[in-house]
């Protein structure tokens, strides 16, 4: 959005790139939370389960995991 907006982008497009950043920043998140419950340590190169421990709200403890991995 910076570049839009430093560009001069007409508040169409800007709002446009908003809306696509929310969605692009939603679906990383989603995958986060999903590949946390799903994956070893060894296989995601962090530790693995932190949000479970954590007690932190993720997608697969608020809705379940198979409607967590439903476009």
């Amino acid at each position: 959005m910076a570049g839009a907006i430093l560009g001069r982008a007409a508040d169409g497009d800007v709002e446009k790139l908003r809306k696509f950043a929310i969605c692009v920043g939603l679906l990383f998140q989603v995958v986060d939370d999903i590949l946390d419950v799903t994956k070893s340590s060894q296989q995601l190169g962090k530790t693995a389960g932190k949000d479970l421990v954590a007690h932190k709200v993720t997608y697969p403890k608020l809705i379940g995991i198979d409607k967590s991995l439903i476009p």
